[in-house]
């Protein structure tokens, strides 16, 4: 069973203990709103010579049509299209490369600053420097 009174701050005063409590609770609303929780963007598309592959008779068709032109094929025949999507875009240069951590970003963020990673870390970075200042500022003179 889970002793509640492990969490509880012992040497710590009721004003440090309320300033420690904002901070978790801050850092849970920054996180929340980074929003996680759908993946993260770690690559990115890189077009290649466009103009070459619109005058390709063969990649010409490949790329036309969007949805509607989806919604009416088989299976097979998308299979088949989305094959020769993939040789057409390698064929011109095109192509999907990682990126680095520092610039991922959230596929959903519920405030879009949030979204990269490097924001996020920053106003993490700054509600626990707040918070530590917090503890140090009103830290008690008594000696237990």
């Amino acid at each position: 069973m889970l002793k509640i009174h492990y969490l509880y701050p012992t040497r710590q005063n009721p004003t440090q203990r309320r300033g420690f409590f904002w901070a978790l609770a801050l850092i849970a609303v920054v996180l929340f709103l980074h929003f996680p929780f759908e993946g993260y963007r770690t690559t990115s598309f890189i077009p290649g010579d466009n103009l070459s592959l619109l005058n390709d008779p063969k990649c010409q068709g490949a790329f036309s049509g969007g949805i509607e032109k989806l919604k009416t094929m088989d299976g097979n025949e998308i299979a088949a299209l989305s094959a020769l999507q993939s040789e057409c875009a390698q064929k011109y240069g095109s192509r999907i490369v990682e990126i680095p951590l520092s610039q991922w970003s959230s596929n959903s963020p519920v405030i879009d600053w949030f979204g990269p990673v490097t924001h996020t870390l920053t106003a993490l970075f700054l509600v626990l420097i707040l918070g530590g200042f917090w503890l140090w500022v009103f830290r008690s003179d008594r000696e237990d």
